[in-house]
């Protein structure tokens, strides 16, 4: 049985970290140990003056960056709900809180954390915030530390989803590496990039979820393998620049910029919402028993009805019955499900009613065949998911066979196999776009 130590800054951590520990915590093939180090993790490093540190405009970029991030995140929680959920912290259960007073040279040192409390683990953890130095200072163990791609003191942990948002970036770098010994370089273990969004609390919780499911897969391999998987070509530097400088951050003017436009989107989508205005609805017309382009005159449309619109129709022809399945929006719901409407022989149509219904907004049915049954794979982007269902009676029962991919906002997603392989082509959301 593997022996894993997550260590924390604290006892509280952020809900995606507190959601993996409770999922390890059910299993019965590891020994999770949770080690709080409470106390200033970054006295036990020596600091070095950096002369370009203290200049005056780099000092006040920083600092307003700090207080802009700060603000930002207050008003995020104060009104958007989903936001709220993911920045706020969450306590951890079962922590072993170290701390160890240490005095020397006439000067008592009182927080200083025992590290000696992480000897003996086959792998530790090292949550986001603590420093690098840090870590660099842990007992070895049997594979290694995991490490995430933060700062080198703890107020600066969330300062790439931030930076870029506010240099316009088109997507954040994460990075997950491991260091087996303090004498050898560290190697990437998971790496990739996310969207970039328009707000930076947003962006951040965003970095958060998809961290937590790589480091998810990651310890899941771990202890069905034993190993953690490396990948050549990975190393990295943890100096230098690579860290953090102070250049990085933009000129107060666009950090201005930024806390305008965000104040106008929250005005305008808050407090001057015209409880009149018409909402947006699609209409679904058919041409029957043709494909020429120029015959959509004589299409024939379907009436939507009252309080819902029909959008992203998808036709499938079996057991002698052409269905159109659709999603199907309902204003008073504020989402969508998938239904099925079929179009009879003589050109006319019946709503047969909805066949997949979610807690969450579904659209965009695609649809393909495999060994001779029917698969749908919808847009399930509100739930972050990539689902694939299969349809057991033809046209109105399906049942959802797997979550093909967790943490990601796939928009239309269009799947096919081509030379052996399978192959998903979908929208990804970008920044100052939908997707």
């Amino acid at each position: 049985m593997k022996q894993i130590g997550f260590v924390m800054r604290s006892q509280d951590c952020d809900r995606p970290m507190g959601d993996l520990i409770e999922k390890l915590y059910r299993r019965t093939d590891l020994q999770l140990v949770v080690v709080a180090l409470e106390g200033d993790t970054a006295a036990l490093v020596p600091r070095q003056r950096d002369d370009s540190g203290y200049r005056i405009r780099a000092a006040a970029r920083w600092l307003f960056f700090q207080l802009l991030a700060r603000a930002e995140a207050l008003l995020a929680r104060c009104f958007v709900q989903d936001l709220r959920l993911a920045l706020s912290s969450v306590p951890v259960e079962g922590v072993e809180a170290r701390i160890q007073e240490q005095s020397g040279k006439g000067t008592s040192l009182r927080g200083l954390v025992d590290l000696e409390c992480l000897e003996g683990f086959d792998l530790l953890v090292a949550d986001r915030g603590i420093p690098t130095e840090t870590i660099e200072l842990f007992p070895p163990c049997a594979d290694g530390v995991v490490r995430f791609p933060f700062g080198v003191r703890e107020r600066q942990e969330n300062r790439q989803a931030a930076l870029a948002v506010l240099n316009r970036h088109p997507s954040t770098p994460y990075v997950i590496d491991i260091k087996a010994t303090s004498n050898e370089a560290a190697v990437v273990c998971r790496s990739g990039l996310v969207a970039t969004r328009l707000s930076m609390s947003r962006n951040r919780a965003d970095v958060a979820k998809i961290l937590r499911c790589e480091l998810e897969d990651m310890l899941v391999d771990y202890l069905e393998t034993g190993a953690i998987e490396r990948r050549e070509g990975g190393l990295i530097c943890r100096n230098g620049r690579t860290e953090f400088d102070n250049e990085d951050v933009p000129g107060i003017g666009t950090m201005l910029s930024y806390f305008g436009a965000l104040v106008y989107r929250f005005i305008k989508s808050r407090l001057f919402t015209c409880s009149k205005a018409v909402p947006p609805e699609w209409h679904l017309g058919y041409v029957h028993g043709s494909e020429d382009v120029r015959d959509l005159w004589r299409s024939t449309f379907v009436t939507n009805p009252a309080g819902r619109y029909f959008a992203d129709p998808f036709v499938v022809e079996r057991d002698s019955r052409t269905v159109c399945f659709v999603e199907d929006f309902g204003y008073n719901q504020g989402r969508a499900c998938i239904s099925a409407i079929e179009i009879s022989d003589d050109g006319g149509y019946e709503l047969l009613g909805p066949v997949i219904s979610e807690d969450f907004h579904m659209s965009f049915p695609f649809m393909f065949d495999f060994e001779e049954s029917l698969y749908m794979i919808p847009e399930t982007q509100a739930a972050g998911q990539v689902r694939l269902y299969v349809c057991e009676s033809f046209p109105m029962e399906w049942r959802l066979v797997s979550t093909c991919l967790e943490g990601l906002s796939v928009v239309d997603p269009i799947v096919f196999e081509h030379a052996g392989r399978w192959w998903l082509f979908c929208g990804m959301p970008v920044i100052g776009g939908s997707a």
